[in-house]
């Protein structure tokens, strides 16, 4: 018999968040995780993502970018730019 926890937020099995922690922490910089963590992990999060629905990654990476709405972006300041 295994000792099933669930976490009292969630309702998730603590076993599932272990093992999402392991993978999540395998995924990362072993050197220096805490370099740019946030963005490892939403890098780990939409690869993660791109596999359960069984999309190739840069695919949908593109078509994320090609859906965006490029008017309400801020140009960049090029009066700093040498010349």
């Amino acid at each position: 018999m295994t000792d099933t926890r669930v976490d009292v937020r969630t309702g998730t099995p603590t076993n599932t968040i272990e093992s999402t922690q392991r993978h999540v922490k395998a995924f990362l910089n072993p050197y220096n995780r805490m370099e740019d963590y946030i963005y490892h992990l939403a890098h780990y999060m939409f690869a993660a993502g791109c596999r359960s629905e069984n999309v190739d990654q840069f695919t949908k990476f593109i078509d994320i970018v090609a859906s965006m709405d490029w008017s309400a972006t801020p140009t960049l300041d090029t009066g700093n730019v040498a010349k």
